[in-house]
């Protein structure tokens, strides 16, 4: 099972050193551009 860590951009859970699903950040810097949902 892996290891969850909890993002520090926006608190949701997501797998150890991988980029957060949900802001698209990792380790503080802007990795993936999420749409924003109208």
């Amino acid at each position: 099972m892996p290891t969850l860590a909890k993002c520090p951009n926006c608190g949701a859970w997501h797998i150890y050193h991988t980029v957060c699903g949900d802001c698209g950040y990792y380790r503080g810097k802007l990795a993936i551009e999420k749409e924003v949902a109208v």
